[in-house]
């Protein structure tokens, strides 16, 4: 008897146990400090539009019921803001942040590898637009994007097929005209 009990008790614990560490919030990953950029020169507007941001990105963070897709898309949010009025370091940790939260969404690696190019960073950029189109295929920025940084790497007979890939999914395209007329030029 007192090891059926004991059993039972030991098995009602394990229940309650598990039970317990289905219902806890998800943890937040560790994520990245975004850098405030020097805005004294910038408009209001901007001040504003970048304030505005940083305390929903805030208000995210510290809610009691963490949400990682709002958090990755608050981030995304910011760090588009930082791209337009070009604090690119800070958009990038921003982006890093995103797809820490959100790893399987496509939109981060892309902003990214965006962020990437415009800096001028080709090859930390590549790995970003190819995680991109891993996950959605078809996605035709990310292959123009990366057929432009494979053409600007010297790597032609890539480049040569992300733009007809382009051409495929949009015959009118002209960035991928443009990369393929580029192409023809260099060689």
């Amino acid at each position: 008897m007192m090891h059926r009990a004991r059993t039972r008790h030991l098995w009602l614990c394990g229940l309650l146990v598990l039970s317990c560490s289905r219902s806890k919030a998800p943890e937040i990953p560790d994520l990245l400090e975004v850098p405030q950029p020097n805005l004294s020169a910038a408009e209001p507007a901007v001040r504003e539009q970048v304030a505005r941001q940083r305390r929903e990105l805030e208000e995210l963070l510290s809610a009691e019921e963490f949400d990682a897709n709002a958090a990755a898309e608050a981030y995304s949010n910011l760090g588009l803001a930082f791209v337009l009025y070009d604090f690119t370091d800070a958009a990038e940790i921003c982006m890093l942040n995103a797809r820490a939260l959100a790893p399987d969404d496509y939109r981060w690696n892309y902003l990214l590898g965006y962020v990437r190019n415009l800096e001028g960073r080709l090859e930390e950029a590549v790995p970003s637009l190819e995680r991109t189109l891993e996950l959605e295929e078809g996605f035709l920025p990310a292959i123009l994007r990366l057929g432009q940084a494979k053409f600007e790497l010297g790597d032609y007979e890539a480049a040569e097929r992300l733009f007809r890939r382009g051409l495929e999914l949009n015959p009118e395209s002209g960035a991928a005209l443009e990369g393929l007329g580029k192409l023809a030029a260099a060689q």
